[in-house]
């Protein structure tokens, strides 16, 4: 960090003042005495009872200015790979009639775990400062850029699901949508227990039972973060 410009609470309605709630030390950012910042301690992370789960709030939020750059990887345009979706999304969903939209709307189902889902996502959990779940961004996102195709959104997220598991029921859970667009989102609870070939087993499965129900189905695989090496 160059310069910091605010260091506040999770909810964001609250500044913490600097020389009264915290001090900077080159890359850190410590918390005095007194201080109004929430903080918990190394042995509130029990990995028995898994107590960073409740952790919800009690993040502190720093802005900052850097003068550096991402040299890593950046998306780029893809929509070539997605043939059908783009042209739905073109051709809209029939026209309007009396302001509304009419014919068969845009379906997009996403089939994951908790990140799918929105758990600890703040709007997710009804807490400031209310954070829609990557989805509903998404979704809304794609409505804003192609308003004529009425955008559905079905969230098939099951906290703690595995790859298998939803190759196992792939049939149950998406296949009735009939959607254009699956994303698929496995992998943070499967990494430590399988090889990345029976990884991708399963995926190819979900992907041939989705499109024995619809062929017409296209897909977005998401990958996963990197796992926290000190809790691993």
């Amino acid at each position: 960090p160059d310069r910091i410009l605010a260091v506040r609470n999770y909810a964001l309605d609250t500044a913490f003042r600097v020389g009264v709630d915290y001090r900077v030390e080159g890359r850190r950012i410590v918390r005095l005495p007194g201080s109004r910042m929430r903080f918990r301690a190394d042995t509130s992370f029990d990995k028995r009872d898994l107590a960073w789960y409740n952790l919800q709030s009690q993040w502190v939020v720093v802005s900052y200015t850097h003068h550096d750059r991402w040299r890593g990887p950046v998306p780029v345009y893809s929509g070539a790979r997605l043939p059908r979706v783009m042209e739905r999304l073109r051709r809209g969903s029939g026209g309007r009639v009396g302001g509304d939209v009419t014919g068969k709307p845009f379906r997009i189902v996403a089939y994951g775990m908790s990140i799918t889902r929105g758990m600890d996502v703040s709007g997710y959990d009804g807490v400031a400062p209310y954070m829609p779940t990557y989805l509903s961004l998404f979704g809304k996102a794609v409505q804003a850029r192609y308003p004529r195709a009425a955008v559905e959104l079905y969230n098939a997220g099951l906290p703690g699901s595995t790859v298998s598991w939803g190759a196992q029921y792939a049939e149950s859970y998406v296949v009735p949508l009939q959607p254009d667009l699956v994303l698929l989102d496995f992998g943070m609870n499967d990494f430590w227990r399988m090889r990345p070939g029976e990884f991708g087993d399963s995926v190819r499965e979900m992907i041939r039972k989705i499109r024995a129900g619809d062929p017409k189905a296209e897909f977005i695989l998401l990958s996963n973060m990197r796992f926290d090496p000190a809790y691993v």
